[in-house]
C-alpha cells in the first residue's frame, strides 16, 4: 500500500482490528440478548448499544488508518501547526475530516457510555440507602426516563461546544468542556460506589447480628447450619460446605462490582 500504514505496522494492526471485531460481536450479543429478555430501556442496555457504536466506530477508522496513513499523518502535521494559534486542536490526534468525524462520533459515545454509568450508580445509591424521593411526586417515575435521554442528548451540547471558535482557541475552556462530564462521571460514581459497598458491608453485619464477626460475608442461614448440623459427619460437612459456598458468592459479589466499575470507568 502505497499511502497505508509501514510494513513494520500491519501485524500489530492486525491484532488489535481483530480484538476490536470481537469486541464487537460480543457487544452485539450482549445488548441482543437484554432486548430479548425485555431489558429494551435500561441504563445496561444503553451502555452497551454506545458500546458497540464506538467499537463500530473504531474499527471503521482504525481501516481508514491503514489504508490512508500518509494523508492523516500530513493532517495532523497541519493540524499542529494551526494548534499555534487554536491552542484546542492540541486535543485529540484527529485532523482529516473522516477521521475528526469518527473521533466525534468515539467521544460523543464516551459521554453517553459516562453518564449511564453515572446515573446508574445513583439509582443503585438511592435502592441501597433506602432515600425516599416522594418530593417528587409524580415526576419521581419520569426521572429514569429523563435521565437517559440526558445522557443521550447532553453529549451532542458538549461536540457542539467543541466547534466554537472562541472554545477552541482558550485551552482551559476546551479543557473543561471536553473532559468534565467524564471527569465528573468516574469521581461521583467512585464515590457512591465506596458508599455502596460501605452500605453493604452494614447491612451484612446486621444479618449476622454481631460486628465482631470476622467472616462479615458469611449469611445468618449457613452460619447455623454450619453450627447446628452436627449429627453426622456428613451432615457436618454439608454444613461447612454450605457456609463455604455462601460465602464465596457474597464476597466475590463485592468484587465482581468492583472489577467492572473500575474497568468501565
Amino acid at each position: 500500500m502505497a499511502g497505508g500504514i509501514p510494513q513494520e505496522a500491519v501485524a500489530t494492526s492486525a491484532v488489535v482490528l481483530i480484538y476490536s471485531f470481537i469486541c464487537l460481536i460480543l457487544v452485539t450479543l450482549l445488548v441482543c440478548l437484554l432486548i430479548s429478555f425485555g431489558e429494551r430501556w435500561t441504563f445496561v442496555t444503553i451502555f452497551s448499544a454506545f458500546t458497540a457504536l464506538s467499537t463500530l466506530g473504531s474499527i471503521i477508522q482504525q481501516f481508514h488508518y491503514a489504508f490512508d496513513w500518509r494523508i492523516i499523518k500530513q493532517a495532523q502535521f497541519d493540524q499542529a501547526v494551526k494548534s499555534l494559534t487554536h491552542p484546542g486542536l492540541a486535543f485529540g490526534g484527529a485532523a482529516e475530516k473522516a477521521d475528526i468525524i469518527l473521533f466525534f462520533i468515539q467521544f460523543y459515545s464516551y459521554n453517553v457510555m459516562s453518564l449511564n454509568i453515572l446515573f446508574w450508580a445513583v439509582t443503585l445509591f438511592i435502592g441501597a440507602w433506602g432515600i425516599r424521593s416522594n418530593w417528587l411526586g409524580d415526576w419521581s417515575d419520569r426521572v429514569p426516563i429523563i435521565t437517559k435521554a440526558f445522557a443521550i442528548v447532553y453529549p451532542i451540547l458538549i461536540v457542539g461546544l467543541m466547534q466554537i471558535d472562541p472554545i477552541i482557541d482558550s485551552l482551559p475552556a476546551f479543557f473543561i468542556v471536553s473532559n468534565i462530564t467524564l471527569l465528573l462521571s468516574m469521581a461521583i460514581g467512585t464515590v457512591l460506589l465506596i458508599l455502596i459497598l460501605y452500605k453493604y458491608m452494614k447491612t451484612r453485619r446486621l444479618v449476622v447480628g454481631s460486628d465482631r464477626r470476622g467472616k462479615w460475608w458469611a449469611s445468618g442461614s449457613s452460619k447455623d447450619r454450619s453450627q447446628t448440623d452436627f449429627g453426622t459427619n456428613g451432615t457436618d460437612r454439608s454444613g461447612v460446605a454450605s457456609s463455604t459456598r455462601r460465602s464465596i458468592y457474597d464476597r466475590a459479589l463485592v468484587t465482581r462490582f468492583t472489577i467492572g466499575f473500575s474497568i468501565l470507568v
